[in-house]
């Protein structure tokens, strides 16, 4: 017959948390290969040993396996304390020769003591038990007879644990940040755990006070090893409140079944008491707990939903230079950090170069961090955000640990973010310490993780419309000089033809003078002197038409310059193409038609731009019509076709509608789907162009000046394109 109670129920459910957790350690152990998660691992084994002990020793009403239980559970006594301090001195990264001495000193006297426990005679160390409270076998106060136990409980249990504590409070009076908070746990956690054995001992001296202290160790490993695991998740303050409602809330889950059951005898109702009161225990201790977590974490909540705000709206930001100060802009704000740096990769230098920051003080000269950087090394391999509390424990090579941490120091950071896009590292998020040295929790981090990743994907954005509009320009280039090879063909043509009618005028004068001066005959001189005059008024044609052509490409040269975007009237860039379309083509007897309505209001765009659109359209035009001239001509139909290329603007609300139509060669029905692709021509000569030109135009209008163009075409009857430009600034 077992004598359940009380003590012996703290006892099980001393089992049921520490063993779920030891499982829980050592599978994670596999993954982490952390020795302070193992060490931790084996503390709660110990403590599970100690709560068999317990459940065995308080439900016999025999002596006998009472102290053979007690035995059991003095293994647990005897080794958590050694290992507390082993985890400590593991924890602190405690370097000094005489701390490792001591752990070597306490496990040897811990071996000893454990000895003395399971293979000697009970008067050595055990001691003997009494029935107390009239409910179950305790340890009695023998603790004065039997001196090696009082040399144990005085060193392990007074000196070593109020080393370890003394050691944990020096420790958190130098640290700050992460480390700092988790060390409160650390203290916070211990005391309450290790109030549960030292209460217990009042039995042993003589105190007759009930071992409820027992459910302490209960609680104590679960805040414990949420500290290890989960220590940047929230400030210790939830941790205390979320104790403090579980306590209150379990209290009287098991309280009320046990005091019914105590009262009445009867264990069967207070049984189904219990199962009722626990389905119902979860729900308010989550009701409870969210409400007092959001009172708490109030203003954390509200700047980490700011920044995920922040973060779905950063890659409608073209401009990456932009995007780059409103990420430091919108953390600092929201977060009040002291420092804020955003470091970028420069893939010329192979560097990452410091792109914007906050405090001017810090960032005085051009700073950059190499490639080959240990902290660059750590991110590209961890991919995980890196604390200054941290480094000491994920970064094992002590050179990479000591550049990691000066790093830091230099900047006054406490947390940098990489910026990832697969494997690759774009950029840095480097941040200094929060307000009144607040901790950056888990949630922080997550939230600054999505940050840096939707940064990553708008910094691959900006990038790439950079890279878009540096091959735009080339492709711009490029279609400019294919105009202006085929034109300078024209031109050359046109300037030698002059420049040879101006040589064979100026000779046939020479001759007549000379010719004149030898003979001296008055008769032929009138003669020869209207000859000269008819020379000259040749050549000052000749003159005139040369200053034509080259005041065109002059014209056109200086709209290019025009790069700005301005209110300009469209007519100035109209009539310039049209002097240039004369100047290509040598035309005399032709001129565009072009109809303006009254009131034509100016254009918002680049005069420059807009200028090579307007010539390429009237342009191709023209072409078209000569093509439609040879077309009719290879197929034996001789006949001049009537050149019709008329140019109209007609004003429309927010916009201007320029038409630019023809009578020529038309665009066949199966091209027409492919007359904006970029190097698509009809054209049979590559002196005509290269196929850029509509699909520079189409950029030209649409993505630079956010209009539209558009055309109506049928083959062999002409052809007209609109080309609707805006009169407000867009």
């Amino acid at each position: 017959m077992q004598n359940i109670n009380l003590f012996s129920i703290s006892g099980i459910l001393v089992v049921v948390t520490n063993s779920l957790l030891a499982i829980f350690l050592f599978w994670r152990d596999k993954k982490t290969r952390n020795i302070k998660t193992k060490i931790w691992g084996w503390l709660c084994i110990l403590t599970t040993i100690w709560g068999v002990g317990v459940y065995k020793f308080s439900t016999t009403f025999d002596l006998e396996t009472a102290i053979f239980w007690r035995r059991i559970a003095n293994i647990g006594v005897i080794l958590t304390p050694v290992l507390y301090y082993h985890f400590i001195y593991t924890f602190l990264s405690l370097k000094k020769d005489y701390f490792r001495y001591i752990l070597i000193t306490i496990y040897t006297l811990a071996y000893t003591f454990l000895s003395l426990n399971l293979f000697f005679p009970k008067e050595y160390f055990v001691g003997g038990m009494s029935f107390v409270f009239n409910k179950f076998y305790y340890s009695d106060w023998w603790i004065y007879k039997i001196p090696l136990y009082l040399v144990f409980y005085i060193s392990f249990y007074w000196i070593l644990l109020g080393f370890s504590f003394l050691l944990l409070v020096k420790s958190y009076k130098r640290s700050s940040g992460i480390f700092r908070n988790q060390i409160k746990y650390f203290i916070v956690a211990s005391v309450i755990g290790w109030l549960g054995p030292i209460l217990m001992w009042s039995i042993e001296i003589g105190v007759k006070l009930y071992p409820y202290s027992n459910l302490c160790i209960v609680l104590y490993p679960l805040i414990f090893t949420y500290a290890i695991l989960k220590y940047r998740l929230m400030d210790i303050n939830v941790v205390l409140t979320r104790f403090g409602i579980f306590s209150f809330v379990y209290a009287l889950v098991l309280g009320i079944p046990f005091w019914i059951g105590y009262t009445t005898q009867s264990w069967l109702p207070s049984t189904a008491i219990m199962f009722l009161l626990a389905s119902t225990g979860p729900l308010i201790y989550t009701r409870l707990r969210r409400k007092a977590e959001n009172l708490i974490l109030a203003q954390q909540k509200r700047y980490q939903k700011t920044l995920i705000q922040a973060a779905q709206g950063m890659v409608k930001i073209r401009e990456l230079k932009r995007l780059i100060n409103l990420i430091v802009h919108i953390v600092t704000k929201a977060v009040r950090v002291d420092v804020a740096a955003i470091f970028r990769f420069d893939k010329e230098r192979k560097v990452y170069k410091l792109e914007a920051y906050r405090d001017r003080e810090l960032f005085k000269e051009e700073v950059a961090i190499s490639h080959d950087h240990p902290i660059i090394e750590y991110l590209l391999k961890t991919q995980e955000a890196l604390l200054l509390e941290d480094i000491p424990f994920v970064i094992q090579d002590s050179a990479n640990q000591k550049e990691i941490k000066e790093f830091f120091e230099r900047f006054k950071l406490h947390l940098v973010i990489p910026s990832l896009t697969e494997r690759d590292l774009l950029g840095i998020l480097a941040l200094g310490s929060k307000p009144n040295k607040q901790v950056f929790t888990e949630d922080d981090i997550n939230v600054f993780k999505i940050l840096a990743h939707q940064a990553s994907l708008a910094i691959e954005n900006c990038l790439f419309l950079e890279e878009f509009k540096k091959t735009q320009e080339k492709i711009f280039h490029a279609d400019k000089l294919a105009t202006v090879g085929a034109m300078a063909e024209g031109v050359s043509h046109q300037l030698n033809n002059r420049l040879q009618a101006f040589a064979a005028v100026a000779g046939d004068l020479k001759d007549v003078v000379q010719t004149t001066l030898e003979k001296e005959n008055p008769e032929n001189l009138r003669k020869d002197l209207e000859y000269c005059l008819y020379g000259l008024d040749k050549i000052e044609k000749n003159v005139l038409h040369s200053a034509q052509i080259i005041r065109g490409i002059l014209n056109y040269a200086r709209t290019e310059k025009d790069a700005s975007f301005r209110f300009f009237d469209i007519n100035e860039i109209i009539n310039v193409a049209v002097d240039l379309l004369g100047v290509k083509h040598n035309l005399k007897d032709f001129k565009p038609s072009i109809k303006v309505t009254d009131g034509t209001p100016k254009v918002w765009g680049s005069p420059a731009q807009l200028s090579e659109a307007v010539f390429n359209l009237i342009d191709n035009a023209y072409e078209a019509i000569e093509d439609k001239q040879m077309a009719l001509k290879n197929h034996g139909n001789p006949q001049k076709v009537e050149k019709e290329l008329n140019i109209e603007l007609q004003p429309l609300e927010g916009s201007l509608l320029v038409k630019v139509s023809d009578n020529g060669i038309g665009i066949a029905e199966e091209n027409k789907s492919k007359m904006f692709a970029p190097f698509y021509t009809t054209k049979s000569s590559a002196k005509s162009g290269t196929g850029l030109g509509m699909y520079v135009i189409k950029r030209i209008v649409e993505e630079n000046h956010r209009g539209k163009i558009w055309f109506e075409s049928e083959y062999m009857k002409g052809s007209t394109f609109y080309m609707e430009l805006p009169t407000t600034k867009r």
